[in-house]
């Protein structure tokens, strides 16, 4: 007999600071390892001057498109997922570099 699955995916917990969400973890991190100053002063300087918008698209772009992808590894998701096949549950577990 065959089953279908409909899986069922809810985001149930994300990190946050009390002036940061997971997208200005990510964006800041990058940015504050090519600026002496810190992450938070940095964010706050863009919101000061109203380029927080414009620092965050160009942030992501550029640290992105140059494949440097450990930045995302500052942000993190806790996600409830069910009803999916075993195989891929074993696709989601297993270790990137192999």
């Amino acid at each position: 007999m065959i089953r279908i699955l409909k899986p069922k995916v809810e985001v149930i917990a994300e990190l946050r600071s009390s002036d940061m969400d997971p997208i200005d973890l990510i964006v800041y991190g990058a940015y504050s390892t090519i600026k002496k100053d810190s992450s938070t002063t940095l964010k706050k300087r863009d919101l000061t001057d109203g380029s927080i918008d414009k620092r965050r698209n160009r942030i992501l772009n550029v640290t992105l498109e140059s494949g440097h992808l450990s930045v995302l590894d500052q942000a993190v998701y806790t996600i409830y997922i069910s009803d999916i096949p075993r195989l891929a549950t074993l696709f989601m577990v297993q270790d990137r570099k192999s």
